[in-house]
């Protein structure tokens, strides 16, 4: 007790002697002299602790915590897993708003769909497909939950038509050519590739040479061309169409490129009749339009919503300043 604590112990002792009648005062005046200390001690600033992040590996008697592996967690897969959270959440609050739930069942049939995409593959393989893509258990469980609300919010736009349809028979059972391709970057130089080929050089020979496509290495050879395949632009596939069996097309102009297409063989016939997949085909025609749509779904919540980065290494990693 210091020397004003016990003063002020004495004059109540000695004031209990002569009076009780200023007992009470005198112990508000002590309670508050003798509280100066006590207020001092309490707004003393604490001293903090530095927080350290959880022990995941322990090699010997050494620690690896979560901080220690964060930066090379976020080059090796940083930006892939900021886009499934940033969509998560967008998705959550969209779901709110609009009074949509994803229930089990939607999970199970997104399952479904996936496991679809490689029937005939083994479900073990493809597992192990999807986890060397880096979907493990749990990317694996938020794409399906992220494509089921997807499908619930744009299912009111569907709207497959009849020319969708037969375009989707003509893709997937119509027939097909079988094409090489050279790609150059120049109109002089598509121009003196051409006049090559006039002059008998092998396609094969030339494209490995001279094309900037990935096909080159392969001799400019492409998965065969369906007309009715929007992946490819419109002037190839007109040209395909057009040419003769072994004979390559003038250079086309495809954005700022410019190609050559040879088509090298002849066309396959029709697998099957309409009637035949009319089934298969309804669906694969909604299930493309759904993606489409899906697609564009979440870039318009992107497109509506500020995201802000504050980590270090996200920001160096996605290469931009925030």
């Amino acid at each position: 007790m210091g020397q004003t604590s016990i003063l002020c112990f004495a004059m109540i002792v000695k004031t209990i002697v002569q009076s009780k009648i200023f007992l009470l005062p005198l112990l508000l005046i002590f309670s508050v002299a003798c509280s100066e200390r006590t207020e001092t001690l309490r707004h003393e600033p604490k001293p903090t602790l530095q927080q350290k992040s959880a022990i995941v590996v322990l090699v010997g008697r050494n620690t690896v915590r979560r901080n220690d592996l964060w930066p090379a967690l976020i080059e090796l897969a940083g930006e892939e897993a900021i886009e499934d959270a940033i969509h998560h959440l967008l998705l959550t609050e969209e779901l709110k708003k609009v009074s949509i739930t994803v229930t089990s069942s939607d999970i199970e049939n997104e399952r479904n769909l996936l496991w679809g995409a490689a029937p005939s593959v083994d479900k073990i393989v493809f597992e192990e497909m999807l986890h060397a893509k880096g979907l493990g258990t749990f990317r694996q469980k938020r794409l399906l939950w992220r494509n089921a609300a997807l499908r619930k919010l744009i299912a009111s736009e569907v709207n497959v038509t009849p020319q969708a349809i037969a375009r989707m028979y003509e893709i997937v059972y119509g027939p097909t050519f079988p094409a090489k391709i050279i790609v150059c970057t120049s109109l002089d130089e598509s121009n003196d590739v051409y006049a090559k080929l006039n002059d008998g050089a092998n396609f094969t020979t030339i494209a490995i040479k001279y094309s900037i496509d990935p096909s080159a290495p392969q001799g400019g050879v492409v998965n065969p061309i369906s007309p009715a395949d929007p992946i490819w632009p419109a002037p190839i596939r007109e040209a395909i169409t057009t040419l003769e069996s072994n004979a390559f097309s003038n250079p086309i102009f495809i954005g700022d490129r410019w190609v050559i297409v040879l088509r090298s063989g002849e066309a396959t016939p029709y697998v099957f009749a309409f009637e035949e997949v009319e089934k298969e085909i309804i669906t694969l025609a909604t299930l493309a339009q759904e993606r489409f749509l899906m697609k564009e779904k979440l870039e318009s919540l992107r497109e509506q919503t500020t995201t802000n980065y504050f980590d270090k290494d996200l920001q160096r990693v996605l290469g931009s300043e925030f």
